[in-house]
């Protein structure tokens, strides 16, 4: 799946442009797949921040966008941290219980054990849902709610290779319209010729006239005078 992402950084001016628009795209997942809640991007938060969010009556979630496509190396893993850090004042303040971390890249075993290991201590230590939103659950999302073409759109020429067994890879057939190439005539289009001739020789024999020397005897035979 990293390639269908690489060409999604390609298709922009540059690597700022791309890690925008799809921080853009993630906040559109957000707020599509949490509805009811207030949705508060990570960054918007300052350290230690301890105000109130603008609708104390809503549940709130916040999410971490990060154009990893590549993988989480270990001074990504700590910019992770940092950032969930960083909001811990902000949730406690606002009672937030929710957490998302969202990755355009297919986590390695190391990497899911390294999460995993991470996250239950945290959510055990403050009593948080840490979740995790990796480029086979964006994809998922994005089909879900029909939204893969305005993010990936034709003229980009986003496709994958998708294999049967591979449970990351998506087809994007049903969202970006393909346009068929004409065919060529097959090379058996004589056969449908020969099959036409038969049939009309088959036409001519049924309705043909009779043989005119056949019909010139039988005149002459009865013209003839019969002899006793």
């Amino acid at each position: 799946m990293q390639h269908t992402w690489d060409e999604f950084r390609n298709a922009y001016e540059n690597e700022q442009v791309a890690r925008l628009t799809f921080c853009d795209l993630c906040e559109d997942i957000m707020r599509l797949k949490y509805p009811d809640h207030n949705i508060i991007k990570s960054a918007d938060i300052l350290e230690n921040d301890t105000s109130k969010v603008d609708n104390p009556g809503k549940n709130s979630i916040i999410y971490l966008p990060k154009f990893f496509t590549d993988g989480i190396s270990n001074s990504r893993k700590g910019q992770i941290r940092k950032s969930l850090n960083d909001n811990l004042p902000f949730m406690k303040t606002n009672d937030i219980k929710k957490w998302v971390l969202i990755v355009p890249t297919k986590l390695t075993s190391e990497e899911t054990s390294w999460w995993e290991n991470w996250t239950s201590r945290i959510a055990k230590e403050n009593g948080l849902e840490l979740l995790l939103i990796d480029s086979k659950a964006i994809f998922g999302l994005l089909a879900d709610f029909k939204i893969t073409g305005k993010w990936f759109e034709s003229e980009h020429k986003y496709t994958s290779d998708v294999d049967g067994n591979s449970d990351d890879l998506l087809d994007f057939s049903s969202d970006v319209a393909v346009v068929d190439e004409p065919k060529a005539e097959p090379e058996t289009h004589t056969t449908t010729t020969t099959t036409t001739t038969t049939v009309t020789t088959q036409t001519i024999k049924t309705v043909s006239a009779p043989n005119a020397e056949a019909v010139a005897a039988a005149i002459s035979a009865a013209a003839s005078p019969i002899i006793a």
